[in-house]
C-alpha cells in the first residue's frame, strides 16, 4: 500500500460556489442584516419627520390666529376675542361690524388694507366673515381683494357648511 503524506496528498479539483461556503453564508446574513437595519431606520425616520410635518401644520395655524387676532385688534379696538383654556383664539367677537363704511371712516382702514397686513406677517390668505341675521356666515373680504365669487377657501368640512355664496 502506498503511504500519503502531505507532500503529496491528492488536490481536490471540486469548487464549492462562494454563496455555500461558511464565510459566504455569513457575508450573506451580515448584508441581509445591514439591508434590514437600514430599511427599517429609513423607515422610523420618514414617519417621525411625517408626524413633525402635521403637527407643526398645527402649531402654525395657532400662531397664525394669534398674529391675526392681534393684528386686527390693533386696528379695530371695539373687536375682543373668545379664547379656549389654553388661551388660544377662537373667535373674533364684535358688537359693531368690521368691514363696513362706519368701521372704515372710524378706523382709517378698509378692511383690506388690514387683512393684507395680517396676510403680510402670517405668508396666508386671510379671510372675514360676518355673521349674517339669517344665522350664516357670509365672506365680507379677504387679504388677496377677491370678489366673493372668486375667493379660495380651504376644502375643510366646517368652511364649506358655513359658507354661503352669492
Amino acid at each position: 500500500m502506498q503511504e500519503v503524506s502531505a507532500d503529496n496528498a491528492p488536490v481536490s479539483k471540486v469548487k464549492l460556489p462562494w454563496h455555500r461556503t461558511v464565510v459566504g453564508k455569513v457575508a450573506i446574513f451580515m448584508l441581509l442584516g445591514v439591508v434590514f437595519a437600514y430599511l427599517m431606520g429609513a423607515m422610523l425616520g420618514f414617519t417621525m419627520v411625517e408626524r413633525s410635518a402635521r403637527g407643526q401644520w398645527g402649531r402654525e395655524a395657532q400662531v397664525n390666529a394669534q398674529i391675526v387676532s392681534a393684528t386686527i385688534r390693533r386696528i379695530y379696538t371695539s373687536v375682543a376675542v373668545r379664547t379656549d383654556s389654553t388661551g388660544q383664539v377662537n373667535q373674533l367677537v364684535s358688537a359693531r361690524s368690521i368691514g363696513d363704511e362706519d368701521s372704515v371712516l372710524s378706523s382709517g382702514f378698509s378692511p383690506i388694507d388690514v387683512l393684507a397686513l395680517a396676510s403680510a406677517q402670517t405668508r396666508h390668505n386671510v379671510w372675514l366673515f360676518a355673521f349674517d341675521a339669517s344665522g350664516t356666515f357670509t365672506p365680507v373680504a379677504d387679504a388677496y381683494n377677491s370678489t366673493i365669487e372668486e375667493m379660495m377657501f380651504p376644502d375643510t368640512f366646517e368652511l364649506s357648511t358655513l359658507i354661503t355664496t352669492h
